[in-house]
């Protein structure tokens, strides 16, 4: 119907008014929460729900089209979470590369368990090390991706390379 924005909620579809639309579109830019859980408010029934997809204009950025997923509290909800990098690796130190190679986890929680972001110390990473989904573990969590596949790195450079011989070289004398 003009005038309405439909949304897919779980097995029921959620039609959302359009003022109502343009007033979340105002508030939401690419960046910002697209992972956090919002509250719906439909014709005075609020609904939990999740933001599944959102289409953004080429030019402006901003947002054009919205699909939700209703939350259920006792159902666990499979998501796509952002990955989060903290500290400063020590092989990124010693002139190694950092490579994210995958910036979403697949997991599956209950809503009250899910993180907005999954949160990974490097510190400890050293050139030549990697950190994969089965070195991962939180509570209330499943990781659904393949176990081996990789989340981040840090590779060789030549540079690295080169400090990483010095370095044996002194150790010799």
């Amino acid at each position: 119907k003009a005038g309405e924005l439909r949304g897919v909620a779980s097995s029921i579809i959620v039609a959302l008014l359009f003022l109502s639309f343009f007033a979340f579109a105002l508030h939401v830019q690419p960046t910002e929460a697209l992972y956090s859980v919002v509250e719906i408010d439909i014709n005075g029934n609020k609904h939990k729900a999740v933001l599944q997809e959102a289409q953004y204009h080429k030019v402006s950025d901003k947002l054009i089209h919205a699909d939700f997923y209703e939350l259920a509290d006792n159902k666990p909800v499979v998501m796509e979470i952002p990955v989060k990098l903290t500290g400063t690796s020590e092989g990124v130190r010693a002139g190694g590369k950092l490579v994210l190679k995958s910036r979403k986890l697949k997991l599956k929680a209950l809503p009250s368990k899910m993180p907005d972001s999954v949160v990974i110390d490097i510190t400890k990473l050293g050139v030549g090390h990697f950190i994969k989904v089965s070195d991962m573990n939180m509570d209330g969590v499943e990781f659904l991706n393949t176990k081996n596949l990789t989340i981040v790195s840090v590779n060789t450079t030549r540079n690295a390379a080169a400090t990483e011989e010095a370095s044996k070289e002194a150790a010799k004398k």
